[in-house]
């Protein structure tokens, strides 16, 4: 079977990326992103998300 080998170059911006990820593609990129950053949220931090998005439901 022959082989037919070509090159692209194809240019997604980082806006155009995120747009086409689903919700744990996007959830995956953040931990990673965090790990390159070094930022890690404590867990009082990750603890004052929690409460805030629970006072949202009860609303």
């Amino acid at each position: 079977m022959p082989k037919i080998n070509k090159i692209f170059l194809i240019d997604i911006t980082p806006e155009q990326f995120v747009a086409a990820c689903d919700h744990d593609e996007l959830q995956e990129l953040k931990l990673e992103l965090d790990k390159k950053l070094n930022r890690t949220q404590t867990v009082a931090e990750a603890m004052s998300i929690v409460k805030k998005q629970f006072k949202t439901l009860e609303q």
